[in-house]
């Protein structure tokens, strides 16, 4: 029988985090969508004087993929990915599982994260719009020209990724999860 991602995330946040301000699970066992092979994706707030770091570990058989991060360094870190117009960190955080709240901490992480979230990146700046308007316009003309087959869908990639990225106000590799937990 396969251990429950859950209680196995509870655990794993009990022993080596006794001191853990806040912990919270996100991905699929959150969603209800784990298997066997899924890992466990666990965000850990730590106080100020500790060490932040990202480490991938094997817990009871399952892979986890820890976050760590002071409560500095998590608002720092929430800049620095509204500003590269990703937030994974701030998506983990807003729609995960609480499973340690010291005090407040990670509800008042998760508050954080869900302001992110609605306020959505910057505009970016005209040049950004106007440099990625010319590769996709270059790389248009390289899809009419493409005779391969090949050719044409790696130019395909090309067009449908980052290309359209950063053209709008909005966030780069946040799942639909997070606007269906967001209700809009």
């Amino acid at each position: 029988m396969t251990p429950d991602p859950v209680d196995q995330a509870r655990r794993l946040a009990r022993d080596p985090f006794p001191d853990a301000l806040g912990v919270v699970l996100a991905g699929s066992p959150t969603a209800g969508r784990a298997t066997a092979g899924s890992d466990l994706d666990i965000a850990v707030l730590i106080g100020d004087g500790g060490e932040a770091c990202r480490e991938t570990i094997r817990f009871e058989g399952r892979v986890v993929e820890l976050f760590i991060h002071t409560r500095a360094g998590l608002v720092d870190l929430f800049a620095a990915d509204v500003a590269a117009r990703r937030a994974v960190l701030q998506s983990m955080c807003a729609t995960g599982l609480v499973l340690v709240d010291t005090d407040g901490e990670a509800g008042r992480a998760r508050a954080l994260a869900e302001a992110d979230l609605r306020e959505g990146p910057p505009p970016p700046a005209p040049e950004t719009v106007e440099t990625k308007r010319y590769g996709l316009t270059d790389a248009l003309d390289d899809l009419a020209d493409a005779g391969d087959p090949i050719a044409a869908s790696g130019i395909l990639d090309l067009v449908g990724g980052p290309r359209r990225e950063g053209c709008r106000r909005s966030w780069r590799g946040v799942v639909d999860s997070v606007a269906a937990a967001s209700g809009s």
